[in-house]
């Protein structure tokens, strides 16, 4: 009995949704520096301060926002703009 054109629609579509949703993925990435000094002080250079500079350099394109410019009962819209 052959497949009737729906139905092959519907199997080549879940297929591709199937397949397509196994490609994209994001991979945690862990960053961890740990300095076990007396008083609890970061040395420079230490586990702790290369983490820092290992997570900062992985913000590209990012950017802090700052309010401080809107007044305080202001009733426009706030546009924000994320990177892609």
């Amino acid at each position: 009995m052959p497949i009737s054109p729906i139905k092959m629609f519907c199997y080549l579509l879940t297929a591709h949704l199937f397949l397509g949703t196994l490609s994209t993925f994001a991979a945690p990435v862990i960053f961890f520096g740990e300095d076990l000094t007396p008083g609890g002080s970061v040395p420079p250079g230490g586990n702790a301060e290369t983490a820092r500079n290992d997570f900062l350099s992985n913000l590209i394109g990012t950017s802090t926002e700052g309010f401080e410019s809107f007044p305080s009962n202001a009733l426009e819209h706030l546009t924000i703009k994320m990177p892609l």
